[in-house]
Formats: C-alpha cells, structure tokens, sequence
C-alpha cells in the first residue's frame, strides 16, 4: 500500500479513536466487581485449547466490538444509531434475565448496508446470528444439564472503525468459571471494494507475512518476558508439552490501531495462560507498509 494512503487511512482513524460508552463500561465493570466478591460464582467447566487440562463451562459473556468509530457514532446500546452513510444499525436483540444462579444480557445488532455493501453486511449478520445462537443454545442446554450451577451469558457489540474507507467489527466472547476463557471475531469491510477482508488480504503476495510477523511476535514475546517475570508465553519449541506460539494463522484476528499499525489479537490460552488475557501484539506499519495493498 502506498504511503500516503495508509496516512490518509490513519488520520481518519485518529478522528474517530475508539470511546467505550460509559453505560457499557459501568455494565461490564459492574459485572466483573460483582464476579471478584463472589455475588456470581461460576461452576461448570469448558475445554479450551491448547490447555491439556480442561477449563470449567459456565459464564459465557459475548460481546460484539467493532474495532474504530468515532464517539459520535460508537455504541449506542439503548436507541438505533445510524454509524454511517452506508452501513447502519438497524435492530438490536435484547435480552435480560437474572436469578439467583443465571445471568443472562444480550444486546446482538443487525446491521444493513446500502449499495456494495448490501452483501458483506448481510454475511456479517449471517455469522452473527449463527454464532448468538450456538451461543444461547449451549448456554440453555447447560442450564438443563446443571440448574444449579452459577452461569451467565453477556453479549454486547461496539463499533470501534466507520470511516470513509473502512468498517471494523470485532466480536469478543467471554467464557468463565473459576476461570475465564475469551474468544474474538474480527470482521472487516474494505468499503471502497465492498469486499469483506482477512488479514490474508491485505499484503502482496511476494510478502510472506506469516513468517515476518510470527517472528515479531516472539521476539515481542520475549522481551515482555524479560522485562516483567509475570508476563508468560507459550513459544513453540520453548515449552516442555510441546505447544506455543510457532506461526500465527494466515488470517489471524486482527484490526489497525489510530496511528495505522495492525494489532495481531490471540484468544485467551491461545499463546498464554489465562491470566495474561487476550494477548495482544502490535506490528508497527513500517514492517508492512510497503507491502500492503489497497484499492
């Protein structure tokens, strides 16, 4: 991709710097205070990977980010806000309910999208739908399966970039119980092509990404590790039950930061243990810039 596009690309994104709506984070801080003094405790275990030993199924929270937007049009949770000329929000499901052992919060978007993007928005609301649903009948079958264990379900969406050029959607879902586990979904459209786009889209084909960027992260990896003794990484060929980080995944999850640079997201127990979160590992454009291509 050509300097100047990327600048052009990376000035818009500082206009519109992501702002989480102080409704969602009271929610979300609300929730996890409650979940730290022990009001929700968690029971049941799901299996993650790569941990050889399984993790507790319980609380399942969802969330739907969109990695960009400005303020003015960001996460709007209670009305339908229109977050631009071409794609907007046209519903939110909403669903709410709480008893002594189950917490359950949804609010899942539809998007629609006029002219070129009427088809990638539609795939979007087609994946969405399909992942809510797996999610909800997973989370009601193990309430079946165990009434009375603790157990929560919280999907939630945020629009983070819906710039003139670009449209970010990142959908974050969070699995605990005793421990937690987090799972993301990144959706792109390259609005001058109305294309959706994965992060094997986006460089030449004479760049091998895949090796360059794996091998950012690792060095990445080991200078987290050298500077803070609590910050821990699984690096293949560095761990004894043979796991970690060896190359990330041609279409690994990603999204651009304000200054432009692309931001490599791993699930939780991806490359670490659950503690350290959802890592995540930026690659400055200097890297790529040369090599990105664009419309």
């Amino acid at each position: 991709m050509r300097t100047d596009a990327l600048d052009r690309i990376s000035e818009e994104l500082k206009k519109s710097a992501p702002t989480i709506p102080p409704e969602v984070s009271e929610r979300f801080d609300r929730t996890l205070e409650e979940l730290t003094e022990g009001k929700r405790t968690f029971g049941r275990r799901k299996r993650w990977r790569p941990v050889a030993a399984s993790v507790a199924t319980a609380f399942v929270l969802v969330f739907f980010l969109l990695p960009n937007v400005s303020a003015d049009v960001s996460y709007a949770m209670q009305e339908l806000p229109v977050i631009g000329d071409i794609i907007r929000i046209t519903s939110v499901y909403k669903k709410q309910t709480e008893d002594a052992y189950h917490f359950e919060d949804i609010q899942a978007p539809e998007l629609e999208g006029s002219g070129q993007m009427q088809e990638p928005v539609e795939s979007i609301n087609k994946d969405v739908d399909a992942l809510v649903s797996r999610v909800m009948t997973e989370y009601e079958n193990g309430i079946a399966d165990m009434p009375d264990a603790h157990t929560g379900l919280m999907i939630d969406y945020e629009i983070l970039t819906n710039n003139e050029h670009w449209f970010t959607m990142k959908l974050m879902i969070y699995h605990a119980a005793g421990s937690s586990a987090v799972e993301y979904h990144f959706y792109h459209i390259d609005k001058d092509t109305g294309q959706l786009v994965t992060l094997s889209d986006l460089f030449a084909p004479d760049f091998d990404y895949v090796s360059v960027f794996s091998e950012e992260v690792k060095e990445q990896m080991h200078q987290r590790m050298a500077e803070n003794e609590n910050q821990y990484y699984w690096i293949y060929g560095e761990e004894e039950y043979g796991w970690g980080l060896d190359r990330i995944d041609p279409d690994q999850s990603f999204y651009f930061d304000a200054d432009g640079n692309l931001v490599l997201v791993f699930g939780k127990y991806e490359v670490a243990p659950g503690y350290m979160g959802t890592p995540e590992f930026t690659i400055s454009r200097e890297i790529f810039n040369e090599k990105m291509v664009l419309p």
